[in-house]
């Protein structure tokens, strides 16, 4: 008869099933401007589909999305009030729309990065917030 004994490794996580890694977001705005919450976060594949998104309430929540192994596009979106309609379940290709006549009482704000997860356990990635809408004031005489 013969025995043998194996040790298995206890903390690699080779037997996750769920595969899914951690993505930590960090969002700055350009400039001085000041980000508007809630903020938005979209994580889509390389195909445009929505994998993952979280809302932020407030500066002190943490940013994180999980994702599994691959590449994504991570959208940032910030001032986004009832004078916007967005989309229930996006794509990276949908547009957001105005749906007031007079204008947003907010400026919206969005950045975007390409971001590769890898087999790591966490990742980071850093996203800069810039206006995509512009103010105008005009006076006819």
């Amino acid at each position: 008869m013969v025995f043998s004994c194996q040790q298995l490794p206890e903390d690699d996580g080779w037997m996750s099933e769920s595969g899914e890694k951690t993505l930590k977001v960090k969002v700055r705005s350009a400039g001085d401007a000041e980000i508007v919450y809630p903020l938005y976060l979209y994580a889509f594949t390389s195909k445009g589909k929505l994998v993952a998104s979280q809302t932020i309430v407030g500066a002190e929540d943490k940013m994180a999305l999980p994702l599994t192994k691959g590449d994504f596009q991570v959208v940032a979106l910030s001032g986004a009030s009832d004078d916007y309609q967005l989309p229930e379940s996006p794509e990276l290709d949908d547009a957001i729309v105005l749906s007031a006549t007079d204008g947003a009482n907010t400026p919206l704000m969005v950045g975007r990065a390409n971001v590769e997860v890898g087999d790591a356990e966490e990742s980071s990635v850093q996203i800069t917030l810039t206006y995509v809408v512009a103010a105008l004031n005009v006076k006819l005489k």
